[in-house]
């Protein structure tokens, strides 16, 4: 995972690592494949939210990803409309605006996954 401090305060975290370091994905569908890596979880603190942290995190967790040696960053944003409590993946906008692009859309899943070549 990824930190992101304002000064000595933590303000955010992002959840990213390669395909099967993550096993609550296991049985999702890319997930495990060669040179993917997934990016599952962000927090920002509440006073924090809004100013870009998510973004920075997304950035830093594609390049971290990259370093890696992952060809592929691959992401589960919740579909548009949902509470804020489950917005913990981060939304759609979040992905499209970084460049992702939705690989799959199941009607039966409540996220959608989305890829980025890095």
């Amino acid at each position: 995972g990824l930190l992101a401090y304002a000064g000595d305060q933590v303000v955010g975290w992002c959840q990213a690592a390669p395909g099967g370091m993550i096993p609550a994905l296991d049985d999702e569908p890319g997930a495990t494949d060669e040179g993917v890596g997934n990016i599952t979880c962000f927090v920002v603190a509440a006073t924090w939210r809004r100013k870009g942290i998510a973004r920075l995190l997304l950035q830093a967790a594609c390049e971290s990803l990259k370093r890696q040696g992952m060809k592929v960053a691959q992401a589960y944003p919740a579909r548009q409309g949902v509470a804020p409590s489950e917005m913990h993946f981060g939304p759609l906008q979040l992905y499209t605006d970084a460049g992702f692009d939705v690989w799959r859309d199941s009607p039966d899943d409540p996220s959608l996954t989305v890829r980025k070549q890095l």
